[in-house]
């Protein structure tokens, strides 16, 4: 009865705020939109924790649901934190590279060192964007991994569209039903996606509870 009288609240909500979305001056309203996003995604939660939420649990047995409802994105957070180690080493050898062959200085020419440190730098760039894509990928295998902690919102339901982005979300709070989930953007294709960018907007959000 509970699951039944909060789905049947959020739904009305859900649609309210649709209605509200047709307003002229939220028609481009990105936190608008994110706003429902997340209203979205914590409704589709509830259905896909049902159990780990609505089930009755001994304290123990709680905290357990609350750590599982934790894992993807915390699975995130511990790739990104290796991932970007070596992406900002590479970035700062790029960036000494790429110094290196704009102003190869008179010892340079003299050694004609020219093609080697060219090499080398597209050697550097193919390693950072291999660390790109193997995030990516991880990232798209996310709903298949996690398919009852990841709410993939174009895909789970058809009431969010944005062409060319998937929009993941991930349960907050306790247990995932005191804040409104996380939700991350991710590019459909490797080529626009920017794993510093990436990272630099998964921690704030964090830091804001799932916000942004």
């Amino acid at each position: 009865m509970i699951y039944i009288g909060i789905r049947q609240l959020f739904g009305n909500i859900l649609s309210a705020f649709k209605d509200f979305l047709l307003l002229p001056a939220l028609l481009l309203n990105e936190q608008a939109d994110m706003l429902f996003g997340r209203l979205l995604a914590y409704t589709l939660f509830l259905e896909k924790r049902h159990d780990s939420v609505f089930r009755m649990h001994t304290p123990a047995e709680w905290d357990e649901q609350h750590e599982a409802s934790q894992e993807a994105l915390q699975f995130i957070e511990d790739l990104m934190a290796q991932k970007m180690e070596r992406h900002s080493r590479l970035v700062s050898q790029i960036n000494n590279q790429q110094t290196a062959v704009d102003s190869p200085g008179l010892l340079g020419r003299l050694l004609k060192r020219g093609e080697r440190d060219e090499n080398r730098l597209g050697n550097l760039k193919r390693q950072s964007q291999q660390t790109q894509w193997e995030v990516f990928q991880e990232l798209l295998q996310l709903p298949k991994h996690f398919p009852d902690r990841v709410v993939h919102l174009e895909f789970d339901s058809l009431m969010l569209s944005k062409q060319a982005i998937r929009h993941y979300a991930f349960p907050a709070g306790n247990n995932g039903i005191t804040r409104l989930p996380l939700v991350l953007a991710v590019p459909d294709s490797v080529t626009q996606f920017d794993l510093a960018a990436f990272d630099k907007d998964m921690q704030l959000k964090i830091r804001q509870g799932g916000g942004g």
